[in-house]
């Protein structure tokens, strides 16, 4: 009778154990799925997106002394473009029948970069939507459930900065492969500006986690003791410095009056739009990123939120005051004085970490 019971027992608690597991996974996934589509997703930074874009037209509207665009302008040219056909470039088919491989290898070509136009930029949205949703934002029901962990997720800090590079890539993929020698321009401009900020940029992000001994980012973002402040702090200017070249904004990317419309020279109709919300989306979650890394006490909603309009802010403000910095100059200051800086930056961070 007791070795029955005893079975029926173990038998009970190995349903109940299957059971706590099955729904810990259920509930895990849907905060996954809640956090990447609606907040801090997809919705969330798209809505956000389009009205911090609606808004910059419009001051550089102002500022340029011209009537300002409807706010969401933005939007109403998304549809309009996801609308329009994607023409590609192909060559007319020649009149000589010896020909014809190259007219086929060269459609072949251009199908592909067709191809491309479409992917490359709704791939480098999809990462910025699955970055967002590791940094620990107020309300992210994902790194929610583990901020009393010590071990978190790990290396989610590189994983969201990794992440945040593939648009920087999309866009020198974009200058390398593109037919027009405008997008050329732009792509070598890119990535130039690229190898110039990465170093700098890299130490801006990294330096708080290197004090702090940790790259997740629950743990980064909750260490607000007093020793730490002023490391977020110098960091996060820093971090503001290098966000020019990092968000290819106006002057850097190729400036429209020098090479026409730059990387987008040679889009059209959906790809032009998946590429502008890519890089709607990019600043919102650059924002997000840095309100959570160098803004003290930012488990604050309204800090937080203070952290990213700051930042948002900046981005618009930069873009429409500093419109004719050539790329000699720009190079020669992130290359020289940047670098320079925030080497001596990493060497007085290695030596607080030594103390």
């Amino acid at each position: 009778m007791g070795s029955s019971n005893l079975k029926l027992e173990s038998l009970a608690l190995l349903c109940y154990t299957r059971f706590m597991v099955t729904s810990s996974t259920t509930e895990m996934l849907l905060r996954l799925l809640f956090t990447v589509v609606i907040y801090p997703g997809f919705f969330f930074i798209v809505i956000i997106g389009l009205l911090v874009e609606g808004l910059r037209r419009m001051f550089q509207a102002r500022v340029e002394g011209r009537l300002s665009p409807h706010l969401l302008q933005p939007l109403y040219d998304l549809l309009k473009l996801f609308k329009k056909p994607t023409p590609v470039p192909a060559p007319a088919l020649p009149p000589n029948e010896t020909y014809v491989t190259d007219y086929a290898l060269n459609m072949q070509r251009a199908t592909t970069w067709r191809t491309l136009q479409f992917f490359m930029p709704a791939l480098a949205a999809l990462a910025i939507v699955v970055a967002v949703a590791f940094i620990p934002a107020p309300g992210n029901l994902w790194t929610a459930q583990f901020e009393n962990e010590s071990k978190g997720l790990g290396a989610d800090l590189l994983a969201v900065v990794l992440l945040l590079e593939l648009p920087v890539a999309v866009s020198i993929i974009f200058g390398a492969m593109g037919p027009s020698i405008y997008t050329q321009v732009a792509g070598s401009r890119t990535a130039q500006l690229a190898i110039s900020y990465l170093l700098p940029y890299g130490i801006a992000v990294f330096g708080p986690s290197l004090v702090l001994g940790s790259l997740n980012l629950n743990k980064i973002a909750a260490a607000n003791q007093f020793v730490y402040i002023p490391v977020k702090l110098v960091c996060g200017l820093l971090f503001l410095v290098m966000l020019p070249p990092k968000l290819r904004i106006s002057p850097l990317e190729a400036g429209q009056g020098e090479a026409l419309e730059g990387i987008t020279t040679d889009l059209n109709g959906p790809p032009l739009a998946f590429y502008r919300l890519m890089q709607m989306l990019e600043r919102v979650a650059v924002a997000i990123l840095f309100s959570a890394l160098f803004v003290p006490f930012g488990n604050n909603p309204l800090v937080f939120a203070g952290g990213v309009l700051l930042c948002l802010g900046y981005t618009g403000i930069a873009e429409v005051l500093f419109s004719h910095v050539k790329l000699n100059i720009a190079l020669k200051f992130y290359l020289v004085y940047a670098g320079a800086g925030a080497t001596v930056w990493l060497l007085i961070l290695a030596f607080l970490v030594k103390v």
